[in-house]
């Protein structure tokens, strides 16, 4: 992975941990 999927990646599951809605990640399913 580069390090910006690996930040992204590490943001989503701390959002996920959290309990945080990722709807707004749905535009960046393509790069992910």
């Amino acid at each position: 992975f580069t390090e910006s999927a690996l930040k992204g990646s590490h943001f989503i599951e701390l959002c996920a941990q959290r309990n945080i809605p990722l709807i707004f990640l749905q535009n960046i399913t393509g790069f992910m």
